[in-house]
This record gives C-alpha cells, sequence and structure tokens, in this order.
C-alpha cells in the first residue's frame, strides 16, 4: 500500500485550493498522502495527478462536520499505517460575509465546527499517530484575518483566531514530547 514511501501525511481540504496544491508538493517529497476531503470527484483528481507523477496518496471522502468520523479516522489509520508524519490542518469555510448580527445562526455554528471544532477533533483522534512518528510536525492553516479583523468577515475571522489559540496550547503542552 504504501509502495516504499516511509512518511504518511494527511492534508484536509485536500481536493481544490492550497490543499491540493500541498498535497501534490507533499507527495513529490516522498510522502504517501491521505488526501481527506468531503467530496470525492476533486480528490479523485488531486489523486490522479499525484498517481501521474509517481507520487502515492489514498482518498478519504470525510466531511468536517462529521465529527464521530473523526473520531473513528485515527484508530483507521493506525490500523492500515501506524503512524502520521505530516499533518496540515487546511480545510475551511469563509461563510457569507455579513454583519454578525445579520449572519444566520447556523451558518456561523458551521463556519466554528469546520475550522475549529473540527480541528479540535482531528487533534484528538490523530495524535496517537503523531507520536509513533520520529519527526511528527502539524501545519494549521490560518488567516490573516485572524489578526486583522475586517468587518463582515466575523465567524471566520473568530475560528481563525480562535485555531490559532488551539495550536498554540497545543503546542505548549506537547513541548517535551
Amino acid at each position: 500500500m504504501i509502495k516504499n514511501r516511509k512518511n504518511i501525511a494527511l492534508i484536509t481540504g485536500a481536493g481544490s485550493g492550497i490543499g491540493k496544491e500541498l498535497a501534490i508538493q507533499v507527495s513529490k517529497m516522498n510522502y504517501h498522502v491521505l488526501l481527506l476531503g468531503r467530496a470525492v470527484k476533486p480528490l479523485e483528481k488531486v489523486h490522479d495527478s499525484i498517481k501521474s507523477d509517481k507520487g502515492v496518496s489514498t482518498i478519504v471522502n470525510l466531511d468536517l462536520k462529521d465529527f464521530e468520523g473523526i473520531d473513528r479516522l485515527g484508530f483507521q489509520i493506525f490500523k492500515k499505517l501506524k503512524k502520521l508524519d505530516l499533518l496540515i490542518l487546511n480545510a475551511g469555510v469563509l461563510g457569507t460575509l455579513s454583519p454578525l448580527s445579520h449572519q444566520d445562526p447556523s451558518e456561523f455554528e458551521e463556519v466554528i465546527k469546520v475550522n475549529l471544532i473540527a480541528n479540535f477533533r482531528l487533534i484528538r483522534s490523530l495524535e496517537p499517530l503523531l507520536k509513533n512518528s520520529d519527526k511528527a510536525k502539524v501545519i494549521f492553516i490560518s488567516s490573516g484575518s485572524a489578526k486583522n479583523p475586517k468587518a463582515y468577515w466575523g465567524a471566520y475571522s473568530i475560528s481563525k483566531i480562535a485555531l490559532e489559540q488551539l495550536a498554540k496550547i497545543w503546542k505548549e503542552e506537547n513541548k517535551s514530547n
């Protein structure tokens, strides 16, 4: 399954945009890339692109709002691969740009779920796999809007500044590990 690829990477939001480009580049660095996303067709295109360049990838079809699926993910990866060397938490949603007081509460909650809570759940699920690696690395993709708030970017900005704080706390908790 791994085809002489020692390193394992998981990239969320790997079907398009930054995630797609990261997946292709990481594959060129001799990683077996787990392509995580909610839509299969875009993931298949990235998988085919990696394969055509002699890389190795596996599609992980998972909606980040499926928290129970995230909770099961770590064990599923452990059964097949035993470890994770690189985790790139890239997936995110913007939501509608509008005044906070006009934003639909369910849309605000969806942005927080995908951009923050899903990443918390991924860390919980995947941390044991990262600890099985000799040199695990985790990259949290944030945004300039986290520290430079702009009108109408409420839910997104809030989710990203909270994500940055989550990353810092988790880093502090794992300094000696």
